[in-house]
């Protein structure tokens, strides 16, 4: 019985002891507080470290659609007024990814002064193409003379800076043709013809008609169209030729009737021919193309600047080809160069015909 009598007079002393109790209780009370503060630092820092993760993961997707970002720049540089200069030429998305021109920065390479026009808003969608040409052309408040050499490069809404195709040339208006790239322009201009052709730009529209369409036929967005060597024969086909005029004066070139696709062929042992004649087509080649066959036809080919030329017809003028084999396409250029007649037969195509 002793020692449960000892166990009573300890219990008996500790009750009436409120500090021993109090320090018992404010003990109790200290290591809640301290398990609270540490998981709420560990909580806190478990949050840190997912907000540091996502934005690791963000900033590595960001340089990772930067770098797949691929503009082409086949674009010119040239004097408008004493207050502006215009860029002209088009903007190829050759990259994966969407991609927005937000800024364009010009410069006077005799001056040394440069100036941006912003807020230019052009979403180029992957494979499509824009053309920068008339009321399309990007302008630039920068003072100028007539004769003075002019750079450009543009800003991605990405951040990239996109500089001019390197064919196309930096020194856009006074050439030095000493160069390798412009000795290449200059002796393909003066050894067959000042007009160039892009290989890579022919597309054709198969209508599907065995006659001429209405005005403003629909003819969808360029992106849609065939951009295969071969056609049909018989039905009504609008075909897409980019042309750049290299003329080393610099003239304007004007291309109207009679200009013409023309191909040669036979057919049971006699010669004959198509012709597919200069249309007009208006529109947009990334938001709408409409065919308008009404005369007169012109496009004009400021020098230097790529354009975009439609020719259209049955390709039945001269009788059927003989299908199944190839013959050579001729684009028949004709118009005014500068106030002169000027024509050059563009060669170097070959067409199927099925």
């Amino acid at each position: 019985m002793l020692p449960h009598s000892k166990l009573r007079k300890a219990r008996r002393r500790l009750i009436p002891n409120s500090k021993g109790f109090s320090s018992i209780v404010g003990a109790v009370f200290a290591v809640l507080i301290m398990v609270s503060l540490i998981a709420a630092v560990f909580v806190w820092s478990l949050s840190q470290n997912t907000l540091y993760n996502n934005t690791v993961r963000q900033v590595n997707q960001a340089d990772s659609d930067r770098s797949n970002e691929k503009i082409v720049a086949n674009v010119t540089t040239m004097f408008v007024d004493p207050y502006s200069v215009s860029i002209n030429g088009t903007l190829q998305n050759e990259g994966p990814l969407s991609a927005q021109i937000i800024t364009a920065w010009a410069q006077n390479l005799d001056q040394n002064t440069s100036a941006r026009t912003s807020s230019l808003g052009i979403t180029l969608k992957s494979g499509t193409v824009t053309t920068l040409s008339g009321p399309t052309a990007i302008i630039v408040p920068l003072a100028s003379t007539t004769g003075e050499d002019y750079t450009c490069w543009f800003i991605t809404g990405r951040g990239n800076i996109i500089h001019v195709n390197p064919l196309f040339g930096e020194a856009t208006v006074n050439i030095n043709y000493s160069y390798p790239e412009y000795s290449t322009i200059s002796n393909v201009s003066m050894g067959i013809g000042i007009i160039g052709y892009d290989f890579k730009a022919f597309f054709h529209f198969d209508t599907n008609r065995s006659s001429i369409p209405s005005n403003n036929y629909n003819l969808g967005i360029l992106a849609d169209w065939s951009n295969t060597f071969a056609v049909t024969q018989g039905q009504y086909t609008i075909f897409h030729v980019t042309l750049t005029n290299y003329d080393p004066s610099k003239a304007t070139m004007q291309i109207t009737l009679p200009s013409a696709i023309y191909v040669i062929g036979s057919h049971s042992g006699t010669v004959k021919y198509n012709t597919w004649r200069v249309v007009n087509v208006t529109g947009d080649i990334t938001t709408g193309l409409r065919l308008n066959p009404l005369n007169p036809v012109q496009y004009d080919l400021p020098w230097q600047t790529p354009v975009d030329v439609y020719f259209a017809g049955l390709g039945l003028d001269g009788g059927s080809i003989d299908s199944g084999a190839v013959y050579p396409l001729n684009i028949l250029v004709y118009g005014k160069l500068g106030t002169d007649d000027y024509g050059q037969n563009v060669p170097f195509v070959t067409l199927l015909f099925k």
